[in-house]
Formats: C-alpha cells, structure tokens, sequence
C-alpha cells in the first residue's frame, strides 16, 4: 500500500507538471497570434490614413452648407417658438371646451335629492 501511494504521488507530479508546461506552451501561442493580429490592425489604419491623405488633395469634393436659423436671430425664433406654442395650447383648450360642452348637454340637469333624516335620541 505504501509503494501505491507513492507511484499515485508521482502520477500527481507528473500530471501537474505536464499541465503547465502545456499551459505556458499554449499561452505563449496566444501571445505570438496576438501580437499578429495586432500589427494586421495597424497595417490596416496605416494603409486607411494613406488613401485618405491622397483623397484629401482632390478638390471635386462637395459639401452640404448647414444652415442654422437660430444662430442668426435667437430673439426672433424664440418669440415665433413661443406664439406658436401658445397657439397649440389655445386650440387644445377651445377643443377641451367643446367636450365638456357637448358631455354637459347629453347629461340630465335635474337631480332630486332626498333629504336625510337623522333621528335625535
């Protein structure tokens, strides 16, 4: 019994150094694949500022004029903004009116009410 626990011992040990030597051989891998990707990526954006700097000397490029109205006159705009908007809430409100108008003629004026009696003792 005693030989079999050191033959499971040396198992153990070989088991575990045979795991990190793979380990390191596989990280070392990993590294030299990333290191490749890496300087894919940069021969790419070194490839990309190239084209785009013999692009840059053409002169047939257009450009779309951005027109800002309210960089011009910001005092104006906000005064069209605001009757505007009070315009939209005016309509809103003559429209609230008309419902409550229309509900308040569909419904009975006349209530009756009774008259609650309470007994005094």
């Amino acid at each position: 019994m005693k030989k079999f626990g050191k033959f499971l011992t040396f198992l153990l040990l070989a088991g575990g150094a045979a795991a990190a030597t793979w380990y390191f051989l596989k990280s070392q891998e990993d590294d030299a694949d990333f290191e490749d990707y890496d300087d894919d990526i940069n021969d790419e954006l070194d490839d990309f500022l190239k084209k785009e700097a013999a692009n840059a000397d053409r002169v047939d490029r257009e450009y779309t004029p951005l027109d800002f109205p309210d960089a011009e006159n910001p005092a104006e705009n906000k005064k069209e903004e605001t009757g505007r908007v009070i315009g939209e809430a005016k309509d809103k409100a003559a429209d609230a009116a008309g419902v409550i108008k229309d509900a308040a003629g569909d419904k009975v004026t006349d209530y009756k009410f009774e008259t609650l009696e309470t007994s005094k003792n």
